[in-house]
């Protein structure tokens, strides 16, 4: 075998399949998610740099005052507490609604909300909190009153940070009514004393989660595909700006797996393909059509098998057309027929049952090329038990004069018995015989012992011939398992030919087997004119 063996094969369509798989997840990856999680990045940092702004602006405060400005000082004398700068808590000119969320330069916009909102959606909001835990200000006080304990009304995951004191935040967080991003900075006394530095009370900023587009995935893509910058990113640009995370995860999961599907049928169309062919030829074969020929597809193990059925077929054909130009062969040339029948055909199905069977066992479990292997496997198996058969069927005795009809059948049980280690015990009476009688009678006989040995593993098998004045009786019994006829499905091609042939000649033949208690067949014919 000169050409790559099925193992390479198969394992070149594995490493395709999942290179193939590995590049789909990596550019959907690219494509799809990369996006998504840039964007929740740049959507924290900028609720920090508010928290930060915001925070700072009232340090200025509070180095003045001495304390922590309350939300009416902060409403009415913020010019003169911190002239020039916006207000650290909202802005009145925003309309911003549930849900919803605005960017400027690098923060966010706060609105300022005074009556209801009629949404549970959680809010962009801003809360300056005192050391004590309580609310001191608040862009939205009807919902986040003034004097409220701050840790029922802020994210969960911000809540250790808030009663320490620390910068923290910028990440996503739960609150009751939804998921956020939230950002905490301390507001500390900046003036020179025994109490400076102290921590006065936090900046609390969050915006809803999902609120803020971040980069747009055109933005992203430019550097590597630069004429995104110019469609505007295209349908997957606008599928990654919109679609959550986990139906981007799910598609991801079906798309690879279908495509692994098809590049594994892709893969191996070839190989089962020509395991299909093989299959039908040697059915075919099995069946007696000789002029089935396997294409060979190629120099690996199943070119082996293909080459093989096809010398196995040739050679069949060969001895059968050998056996047609003689019509009445010597018994010296038949043994010497049935002895190379049985050297080389059955080698040859030998072979093709072992190389079958390293194949086999040889695939992956679930190899999709299995079924077609078992079932090259199953046929050799099946072939070589038919050509023991014929085998059988073809030993001495064919042809033979009435005066040998008792030499005969001794010898044919003698065959059976060293071939296949059945005790076989004859008693056959002497008497002369019509000559299509007498064949009948050696054909009973064969068929008898041909269908015991193979279905019925018998040890032991008995064949009588007895005949009178009027009739000949053909009495052949074995020990083996027996059979239901309906578990056969009532059809036998060798008995039933044999029964055809009984009744043409005026007998009868009756079949008595139960399963568990062996079989009979009992031939009646009658004898006829000498």
């Amino acid at each position: 075998m000169s050409g790559p063996g099925l193992p390479a094969k198969l394992a070149a369509s594995y490493v395709l399949v999942t290179s193939a798989v590995m590049v789909l997840a990596g550019a959907t990856f690219l494509l799809l998610l990369a996006p998504r999680l840039v964007s929740a990045a740049d959507s924290g940092a900028r609720v920090r740099a508010t928290a930060n702004q915001d925070a700072a602006t009232l340090t200025r405060i509070a180095a003045r005052l001495g304390r922590l400005p309350n939300a009416a000082e902060l409403r009415a004398q913020l010019d003169r507490l911190a002239p020039g700068s916006d207000d650290p808590v909202c802005d009145p000119t925003v309309r911003i609604g549930p849900g919803q969320a605005r960017a400027i330069g690098d923060g966010v916009k706060i609105p300022c909300v005074q009556g209801p909102v009629g949404s549970d959606r959680p809010m962009s909001l801003m809360l300056l909190v005192g050391a004590n835990g309580k609310v001191v200000a608040s862009s939205y006080p009807r919902r986040f009153a003034v004097g409220a304990r701050a840790a029922s009304l802020v994210a969960v995951e911000s809540a250790g940070a808030l009663e320490g004191g620390a910068a923290a935040g910028g990440v996503a967080g739960r609150t009751p009514r939804g998921g956020v991003l939230w950002a905490l900075e301390p507001v500390r006394l900046a003036r020179p004393g025994p109490n400076a530095g102290q921590r006065l009370g936090s900046v609390y900023v969050q915006v809803p989660a999902g609120g803020l587009a971040g980069p747009s995935v055109q933005d992203l893509l430019s550097p590597l595909l630069p004429w995104t910058s110019k469609s505007g990113g295209g349908r997957v640009a606008r599928l990654a700006a919109r679609a959550p995370l986990a139906q981007l995860g799910a598609g991801l999961l079906l798309v690879s797996v279908l495509l692994s599907l098809a590049l594994g049928r892709l893969a191996t169309g070839r190989l089962r393909r020509r395991l299909r062919r093989l299959a039908s030829a040697t059915t075919g074969m099995a069946w007696g059509d000789l002029e089935q020929r396997a294409r060979i597809g190629g120099r690996d193990e199943v070119g082996e098998i293909e080459d093989g059925v096809n010398r196995l077929a040739e050679w069949l054909s060969a001895e059968l057309e050998a056996g047609r130009s003689e019509d009445e062969p010597r018994d010296a040339d038949r043994l010497e027929v049935t002895r190379e029948l049985h050297e080389s055909v059955l080698r040859e199905l030998s072979s093709l049952t072992v190389l079958a069977g390293g194949l086999r066992k040889a695939l992956p479990t679930g190899s999709p090329l299995g079924t077609g292997v078992e079932a090259i496997e199953t046929t050799a198996i099946g072939a070589v038990r038919q050509m023991q058969a014929l085998l059988a069927r073809l030993g001495p005795g064919r042809g033979r004069d009435g005066s040998a009809l008792a030499p005969a059948v001794r010898e044919l049980c003698g065959a059976y018995q060293a071939r296949f280690g059945v005790a076989v015990e004859a008693d056959v009476a002497t008497g002369e015989l019509a000559e299509p009688v007498e064949r009948a009678v050696l054909q009973v006989a064969r068929e008898a012992l041909a269908d015991a040995v193979e279905h019925r593993s018998p040890q032991r098998i008995a064949l009588r011939i007895a005949m009178d004045d009027r009739q000949v009786e053909v009495d052949v019994r074995d020990d083996g398992r027996g059979m239901d006829s309906r578990t056969t499905g009532g059809r036998e091609p060798g008995l039933d030919l044999l029964r055809d042939w009984v009744a043409e000649l005026g007998g009868t033949l009756r079949l008595d087997r139960r399963p568990g208690t062996g079989t009979r067949l009992l031939v009646l014919l009658p004898r006829g004119p000498v």
